[in-house]
């Protein structure tokens, strides 16, 4: 029986170490995962969304309140839509240029993301 415990033990301290050497690109002593906390999956439509209000001068401080989300999340995207080419780099830059008044406090949220998405033509 101590056997093939023993036997289990090598061959998953085996299989760790092959996902470590084919996946693990620097050894580690110990491992930290940065933003950990945050979500960072975004639906076709809400990148969509995001390009539409980019594009009109929304900042990001606007489009995490318009979204339901923290600005760095936001931010993130942004950072990955620009990479890829997919928006433009814009006066104010992340501060955009619209001023809308009442942002932060969540109370139109529904209304306002239903004319964006609405004037996109989604």
């Amino acid at each position: 029986m101590l056997d093939s415990v023993q036997r289990e033990k090598q061959i998953e301290q085996s299989a760790v170490h092959g996902i470590e050497r084919s996946y693990l690109k620097a050894e580690r002593l110990y491992t930290y995962i940065a933003l950990e906390g945050f979500d960072f999956l975004w639906s076709l439509k809400e990148v969509h969304e995001f390009d539409y209000l980019w594009d009109e001068g929304y900042s990001i401080e606007y489009m995490a309140d318009y979204f339901n989300r923290k600005p760095i999340e936001v931010l993130l995207l942004a950072l990955d839509r620009a990479e890829k080419g997919k928006i433009k780099q814009r006066k104010n830059s992340i501060w955009g240029e619209v001023k809308v008044n009442g942002c932060g406090n969540g109370s139109s949220q529904k209304h306002r993301r239903g004319m964006a998405y609405d004037r996109r033509g989604g």
